[in-house]
């Protein structure tokens, strides 16, 4: 809903008009970078279980079908790249999904980055606020080969949730920097490919101090908007590898559940776990089996789909995943659907399926909750630490950045407040005059 409010003074409400440069921000937040909480699940043994699952996926599941698209549920926010060719040259935008009573809204996060290929983004914290990038805006980097000789890239950050970034550093060369992503202590993590030896070392930003990660070939990239260490991918069935939190502790690994040969599970907490079936040896059609796996290797509740490769991406709650897709997308690209373990449904989102032949939606990140938009073109919207016009400012807020909603909205001297929750944990108070949810 869009809430209108009595007349009221606006220069109270919001800021002065935001700067037009591509690497100027906001008024920078008081509080601190944002941070992650540790991940609070069991470590999962990569030994054979001592339950033996009943039934097994072969005996009892739920046939995927496809439905028709459905909007993007409110309460959850999709981060996805979207890989466009213009006059054959590649440009890689990465973009937010956001539900509002006015529909879907997509917004270009790197609209104000510097053109250039190989830019990649990493979530961190929050998963609203601290987020990073790299772009290579000269040459080839080196993201998983040798730079050439005139690689050059830029390392950006921002903290309101890649509505605006600043300029942090720049690569270097002939060597780029990639930002991976963002630990739970607020530390950048790195990459840079090391000619010498073709591999690739991983450090902290800035300082550069090395990172041993946690296991031979073990490799740093973000999980939602937790960093983790992992051999293989840590969403795609088809690599067994073994998935590291970031203080070394065991989170995934390939199980063998009789009479179950090759599975990969994906940890959503204590209590609940997701297993992809993979028969071997492999057959042509692609079939793959999803199960909801109980602490005592129980299985819950299986669904089957045939002639895909899901990648897992998210939860939206205790049915519903959010998972990425290949086979159904024009062109062979990725677009990204709704699976239901109670209805055996999936329903692609409406809106973020690929139109053109060059363009995808490569989903690589869900988050929930209650949001609230800002809702000030050529502003921003303060966020007060109480609910009065004359209260101190804690941040002021481009338009397009995303609030927690952290309570309900109520009235004082004529101006409806909201409590929210500011990118950076800033909580305080903004009026639902320029707030869209």
């Amino acid at each position: 809903m869009r809430w209108t409010l009595a007349a009221v003074s606006a220069v109270a409400l919001i800021g002065a008009a935001c700067g037009g440069s591509n690497t100027a921000a906001t008024p920078t937040p008081t509080a601190d970078a944002p941070t992650s909480p540790p991940l609070t699940v069991e470590p999962v043994a990569t030994e054979t279980p001592a339950a033996t699952p009943s039934p097994t996926p072969w005996d009892d599941y739920i046939e995927v079908v496809e439905g028709e698209p459905v909007p993007l549920p409110e309460g959850v926010v999709l981060y996805y790249y979207g890989y466009v060719f213009t006059e054959g040259i590649p440009a890689d935008r990465w973009l937010r999904a956001v539900q509002t009573d006015g529909g879907l809204d997509i917004r270009d996060l790197s609209e104000t980055l510097p053109d250039g290929s190989g830019a990649y983004f990493a979530d961190g914290g929050y998963g609203l606020g601290q987020f990073s990038t790299s772009v290579c805006v000269q040459g080839y980097c080196g993201g998983i080969g040798p730079a050439s000789s005139d690689a050059r890239s830029e390392a950006f950050l921002s903290g309101d949730g890649g509505v605006t970034w600043t300029f942090e550093a720049d690569g270097g060369r002939p060597e780029g920097v990639y930002m991976v992503g963002t630990r739970s202590d607020g530390v950048q993590v790195v990459s840079r490919y090391d000619d010498s030896t073709q591999t690739l070392g991983w450090f902290t930003w800035p300082g550069m101090e090395p990172i041993e990660p946690p296991a031979p070939g073990a490799r740093a990239q973000m999980l939602g908007d937790r960093l983790v260490w992992a051999t293989g991918d840590p969403g795609l069935p088809d690599f067994g590898g073994t998935t590291y939190d970031e203080d070394g502790n065991v989170i995934a690994a390939p199980v063998r559940l009789p009479p179950l040969p090759g599975s990969f599970t994906v940890i959503r907490g204590s209590t609940i776990d997701l297993a992809w079936w993979i028969p071997l040896p492999r057959d042509n059609d692609a079939t793959v089996y999803i199960s909801q796996v109980a602490p005592d290797g129980a299985l819950l509740r299986t669904v089957r789909l045939e002639r895909m490769d899901p990648a897992l991406v998210g939860w939206i709650d205790e049915d519903r995943i959010v998972i990425r897709r290949w086979n159904y997308s024009p062109g062979g690209l990725a677009d990204a659907a709704i699976l239901n373990f109670a209805t055996g449904e999936m329903n692609r989102i409406d809106g973020l399926q690929p139109t053109e032949q060059d363009r995808d939606a490569y989903v690589t990140g869900v988050v929930t909750g209650d949001f609230a938009l800002v809702d000030a073109p050529g502003s921003c919207l303060h966020v007060r630490e109480r609910a009065d016009t004359t209260s101190q400012s804690l941040g002021c807020f481009a338009d397009g950045v995303l609030f927690h909603v952290t309570g309900d909205p109520h009235e004082t001297d004529g101006t409806e407040w909201l409590p929210v929750r500011a990118p950076g944990d800033i909580d305080g108070f903004a009026s639902t005059e320029f707030l869209v949810r």
